[in-house]
């Protein structure tokens, strides 16, 4: 973090070593998913706030084997993360919380094996 941030003068998070703020979370821990990082003591509290609330978007790019039926979408289920930390997954299940996943279809890639 200090490596990336130090150099800028507003960004107290990497410039105050007693600083007890700055990363506000690791988005899908587990994967190589990215982090939110405040650079100031009030970028850091509107991160840890809007991850409170809920209010975050994420973006992602997926390579799908297979075509989908639609190429815009939404995906609801209700997850349950109980098992998250014992088994490293989680599962749909009607007692965990309601998901949403958009999607949209960029781009098909034609298989040369399929011809």
């Amino acid at each position: 973090l200090r490596l990336t941030l130090g150099s800028d003068p507003a960004a107290t998070a990497a410039s105050d070593p007693e600083a007890d703020y700055g990363l506000c979370h690791r988005l899908d821990i587990g994967t190589s998913g990215p982090m939110l990082v405040g650079k100031t003591l009030a970028g850091y509290e509107a991160g840890k706030l809007q991850l409170r609330d809920r209010d975050v978007v994420k973006d992602y790019v997926a390579l799908v084997h297979g075509r989908l039926r639609t190429h815009v979408g939404t995906c609801r289920a209700r997850i349950d993360r109980s098992s998250y930390v014992t088994e490293g997954k989680v599962k749909v299940s009607d007692s965990g919380q309601i998901a949403a996943t958009l999607y949209e279809v960029l781009a098909e890639y034609e298989s040369p094996h399929n011809s």
